[in-house]
């Protein structure tokens, strides 16, 4: 779909006690997102039970109800100071209200635990925060709780890890409601890259050089895609053996390099999809692509459709 298609309503849930920078990233990303799209793609505004509320010394105010959530709407939860404690009813059957009507819910860093209270997490995939791990294990155990991922998209229900995972989790959202052309545009804005998947580890534990070659070689590789490369020659930019990059880069990317690169080659298609009128073996070849048979399947695998029906879904070439 094209920016122009869609106005989606999009609210972000405010309580006493949230976390100032969850909120911000969410209600930033998204309104960047409408600025880059030049025309009003989210209509965002705040809702809570209460028409005011405060953190440390940020003050929310124009709060909107929580019934104004409707079927067709995105809400956005951000984390909380102390969510294990949190037990506002009203606000956890709101939750529970907007999942049964439909609504798309998607949660940032420990706001999942809002989630998981509510009941909306019962038996699917979820993260969170490192930090609450042990709550997840010990309270809420109808979850399946996965560790080391940036975030879970079960369809109806998104979650995210800590933080810096929150822009991963609005770029996947924005990417999906309006493709890779301006979901890439908003990352730029952000000096983000679009390339860390779902997939990538939770890197909260101090890391050192290694990871700073593995990054080196990403970079290599994003300005590279539409050569032939193979592993071999990876591992000799990398200075590394065939094996070490591989376990290196499975350790801190969460794939392997040649995985990575495919992934990376059909975003650079998408985006040609949107914004060119090429046909399927110009970009395959732009794309990096061998041949169209491996294009046609790469995309299939990580675009979840074939490059026509993404054209037809994401016509934003108004957005270049």
């Amino acid at each position: 779909m094209g920016c122009e298609s869609t106005l989606i309503n999009l609210h972000i849930l405010v309580v006493d006690g949230f976390v100032p920078y969850d909120l911000a990233v969410a209600y930033q990303m998204f309104f960047v997102a409408t600025k880059e799209c030049e025309q009003p793609s989210y209509n965002i505004q705040f809702v809570g039970s209460q028409g005011q509320v405060q953190s440390d010394s940020f003050i929310i105010g124009n709060v909107q109800p929580l019934s104004t959530i409707g079927a067709k709407d995105t809400l956005i939860v951000p984390g909380l100071y102390t969510p294990t404690t949190y037990d506002d009813e009203n606000v956890l059957r709101a939750i529970r209200a907007a999942y049964q009507q439909g609504s798309r819910i998607a949660s940032i860093c420990n706001g999942s635990l809002l989630l998981a209270k509510s009941g909306v997490l019962d038996g699917k995939r979820a993260t969170s925060h490192w930090d609450v791990f042990s709550e997840f294990e010990q309270h809420h155990t109808a979850v399946d709780l996965l560790r080391d991922v940036l975030y879970v998209d079960e369809g109806q229900v998104i979650t995210s890890a800590g933080l810096s995972a929150g822009q991963d989790l609005c770029l996947h959202i924005i990417k999906s409601d309006f493709g890779a052309t301006l979901a890439n545009k908003v990352a730029e804005r952000f000096v983000m890259p679009l390339e860390r998947g779902f997939s990538h580890p939770q890197l909260y534990r101090p890391v050192y050089n290694v990871l700073n070659d593995i990054q080196r070689v990403q970079l290599w590789l994003s300005h590279n895609y539409h050569k032939p490369i193979t592993l071999a020659e990876i591992a000799e930019h990398a200075c590394m053996t065939s094996r070490a990059l591989t376990r290196n880069f499975n350790k801190y990317v969460g794939q392997s390099p040649m995985m990575w690169l495919r992934e990376l080659r059909v975003q650079r298609a998408q985006i040609l999809r949107e914004t060119t009128t090429f046909n399927i073996n110009v970009i395959s070849e732009l794309s990096g692509f061998g041949t169209v048979v491996n294009f046609r399947i790469a995309f299939k695998r990580y675009a979840g459709c074939s490059p026509t029906e993404w054209r037809c879904r994401y016509n934003n070439s108004h957005v270049l």
